[in-house]
Order: C-alpha cells, then sequence, then structure tokens
C-alpha cells in the first residue's frame, strides 16, 4: 500500500493493519496483497566474489531479481584510490561525477 491509502486518502503509515500477506487501513477497510520478500545486498571488496555469490543465489532463486549497482550509474561513478589521494581530491571527483549526472538528467 502506498503512503496514502488509495481507497480514503488517509496517511496511510497512521492508519495500517498488517495481516499476513495484506495490508489493511483501519481508517476505510480498505487491504491490498503484499509480498514480503527477502533482501539480499552483497558487499565486499573488489575481487572477493560478490558476483559469484549473486549468480549463485540467482540460481537457487531464480524468481528473484538481481541488480548489479554498476549498471545503474551513466556516467559511471568515480573510482577513486582514497589511499593515494586527498580528501580534497576525492571530493572534487565526487562532486564533478555530481554535476555531470545532474547534466545528463536535465538533457544537457
Amino acid at each position: 500500500m502506498p503512503d496514502v491509502c488509495p481507497a480514503c486518502g488517509m496517511f496511510a503509515l497512521e492508519n495500517l493493519e498488517r495481516r499476513c500477506d495484506r495490508v489493511r487501513c483501519t481508517a476505510c477497510g480498505h487491504e491490498e496483497p503484499v509480498a514480503i520478500l527477502p533482501l539480499f545486498v552483497v558487499t565486499g571488496a573488489s575481487g572477493s566474489g560478490k558476483t559469484a555469490v549473486a549468480r549463485a543465489l540467482q540460481r537457487i532463486m531464480p524468481e528473484a531479481d538481481v541488480f548489479e549497482s554498476d549498471i545503474l550509474y551513466d556516467p559511471p561513478m568515480p573510482t577513486v584510490d582514497t589511499t593515494t589521494a586527498t580528501v580534497d581530491e576525492v571530493a572534487a571527483r565526487i562532486r564533478d561525477w555530481v554535476r555531470e549526472r545532474l547534466a545528463c538528467e536535465a538533457g544537457g
């Protein structure tokens, strides 16, 4: 159910009752089905096997969606070697990336 009940317009988080696989607005009684699915966030250093784990999960759970964060960034997020870069250099790279990203979203 969204933040606002689609049936009565009340703010749903204040009037929400969970029942197994359904949520119900206590203000008007409107019910909607919900699917409570597991969420796996695989993190780790480069080369530690994150992709292998994600692919194994996908084989075990073919109904699951697997998202690779690298494909979400266009332009690609900068990689900065923080062992040699200063804080100002890291901040500048991130600032430039954000500006480029905003320009892409604005159509430029």
